[in-house]
């Protein structure tokens, strides 16, 4: 989602072992998405899967 809004990506492109560390341990930056994405975006990228929303409470936030 990060990618095709912005063109870039969420935990940066450099070695697999360097992303999935930031992956694993850091927030992702979400600083070239417009302000209204943001909370969405921080939203479907939590670190527990419980926390993050259904594929309806999303499409439902970006109608709203």
């Amino acid at each position: 989602m990060i990618y095709a809004a912005s063109g870039r990506t969420a935990f940066g492109s450099d070695t697999i072992p360097a992303i999935l560390n930031r992956v694993i341990n850091h927030q992702p930056d979400l600083s070239v998405l417009p302000a209204s994405l943001r909370p969405l975006a921080t939203a479907c990228l939590e670190k527990n899967p419980a926390n993050r929303p259904t594929a309806a409470d999303i499409m439902l936030r970006i109608v709203q």
